[in-house]
């Protein structure tokens, strides 16, 4: 099977899949996809609602709107901001 048509995120993808699968029994693999997947889809939410918060902030007329630079940076990094939305907090050392 040919992987190089594949979009350049996908054979990343691949390519870290078979480095993991060189160096971890088949039956632990499972688990350390299953994670990194999870792991992607938390980060992408993460990225997803900070979008949508940035723009929130500089709305004059929403809720949320802040015209002080370090207030905004605040909301950005409330957890609360997040949660609100259902959507897991990812510390800052972890992005």
């Amino acid at each position: 099977m040919s992987h190089d048509r594949d979009i350049p995120a996908e054979k990343a993808l691949f390519d870290a899949a078979n480095g993991l699968r060189g160096s971890v029994e088949s039956a632990e693999y499972k688990h350390l996809v299953l994670g990194l997947v999870f792991l992607k889809y938390v980060s992408d939410g993460f990225e997803a609602r900070r979008i949508e918060l940035s723009r929130m902030v500089r709305d004059e007329a929403g809720e949320w709107y802040a015209d002080d630079d370090e207030e905004r940076a605040e909301i950005l990094e409330d957890r609360d901001a997040y949660k609100v939305a259902n959507v897991f907090w990812v510390p800052r050392d972890a992005r």
